[in-house]
């Protein structure tokens, strides 16, 4: 009186059988997939935008650009702990030829005390002292003539930077 194996007994089998489905639509998970995607999508779009427009790529490279200068100003501050006016006035140039390669376009090495000369005339004097103070000490050897000191040159290069950084 038992019932094959692979049956159903009627004991398995509830009294009464109710609907469990619910539309999708009327699901909270199904609104914020909705929206979410949605989102998303709107993202994508304004990031497409800015990109055909360059918006992006100014601020990627704005964002490489005060990267770099901040680098070359640590090392500056490096540079003046240890009493090396080479290494100061070198990275202060590194740091100039950065802000002024990214406003002029063109490669930061190209930049020479000429160039500075040319293109901003009396106003970038303090920057090709700076140009040519760092010629000089790399063709010395690290010594040259005696010049204002450590603090003079790192004052004058920050301020030629915040200068530069305004007008950008």
């Amino acid at each position: 009186a038992g019932t094959p194996p692979g049956t159903i007994s009627d004991a398995a089998v509830p009294d009464v059988a109710r609907s469990t489905l619910t539309p999708a639509i009327s699901s909270r998970w199904f609104w914020a997939s909705v929206i979410a995607i949605g989102l998303f999508a709107l993202g994508l779009s304004l990031l497409g935008l800015a990109a055909r427009r360059g918006a992006l790529g100014r601020v990627m490279a704005d964002r490489r650009v005060r990267r770099q200068v901040a680098a070359q100003c640590r090392n500056m501050n490096t540079a003046a702990a240890r009493g090396d006016r080479a290494a100061l006035v070198g990275a202060g140039r590194k740091a100039l030829q950065a802000r002024l390669a990214a406003a002029w376009g063109v490669p930061a090495e190209a930049i020479a005390a000429a160039d500075v000369a040319s293109r901003l005339g009396a106003r970038g004097q303090r920057i090709r002292d700076v140009f040519e103070e760092a010629d000089r000490l790399t063709y010395s050897g690290g010594r040259s003539a005696p010049r204002p000191d450590l603090p003079h040159w790192q004052r004058l290069i920050t301020d030629e930077l915040s200068s530069l950084e305004a007008t950008s």
